[in-house]
């Protein structure tokens, strides 16, 4: 992040939002709507970054993001609403709280996050739930991992390929997904080291663990 760099109150609650709802929007969609400036600036200062998915770019939440947000949960955010009052008040109690307990921001939203993904879903259907994307992504995960190793598990698999077929899951919540399962010993990640097999596809789609970027998964029998 810029040393410099302030977000106004506007793209703090651009950044809270997308934080707290995992969601990574279209620009179009971004919601509240930055002007092309505002949005601009928070992409210079690193805080977000804009991925082409298909013909559209969405907006995507950096580790400097996380990093300021668990920094700053009590900065002033956009008064256009009372709401934010509100809100205001709740994030410098959750401030407050994290500080006095020595609990990260996103160890708090990404433990959260992933009991959510790994809760079970209401039958609606098979065909429907495919259709919304409702079905358990860490099943989801194993099937993508089991299709490209052709059906045998300890093959590695890029996580390129992965988030290439679940680009209807939020960047946060595959990762937090993913997380759990090398926790349960589901899956284990590595890096390639190997700057030959290195491209920057696989830089962009890295999993980071305690700082580093991991590049391939080897799906537990």
């Amino acid at each position: 992040m810029l040393p410099n760099f302030t977000p106004d109150p506007k793209q703090a609650l651009v950044l809270f939002w997308l934080l707290f709802t995992g969601d990574e929007p279209m620009m179009s969609k971004l919601r509240p709507r930055l002007k092309a400036k505002e949005r601009t600036s928070l992409e210079n200062a690193g805080l977000i970054s804009l991925v082409r998915r298909g013909g559209a770019k969405h907006v995507v939440l950096t580790d400097a993001a996380w990093d300021w947000a668990g920094k700053n949960l009590d900065v002033p955010i956009s008064k256009q609403a009372r709401a934010n009052e509100t809100l205001i008040a709740v994030l410098a109690r959750l401030k407050a709280f994290l500080d006095v307990r020595g609990i990260a921001l996103g160890e708090m939203v990404r433990q959260a996050r992933t009991r959510a993904a790994d809760a079970p879903v209401h039958e609606e259907g098979p065909s429907k739930r495919e259709e919304n994307g409702t079905t358990n992504v860490v099943a989801r995960v194993r099937r993508i991992c089991l299709h490209e190793a052709g059906g045998r598990p300890r093959v590695r698999v890029r996580l390129v390929d992965v988030r290439k077929a679940l680009t209807d899951v939020p960047r946060a919540a595959l990762d937090e997904t993913l997380l759990a399962m090398q926790r349960s010993g589901a899956a284990v990640f590595f890096p390639l080291d190997n700057p030959q097999e290195l491209f920057p596809d696989d830089e962009r789609d890295a999993l980071i663990i305690a700082g580093t970027r991991h590049h391939v998964v080897y799906l537990e029998g």
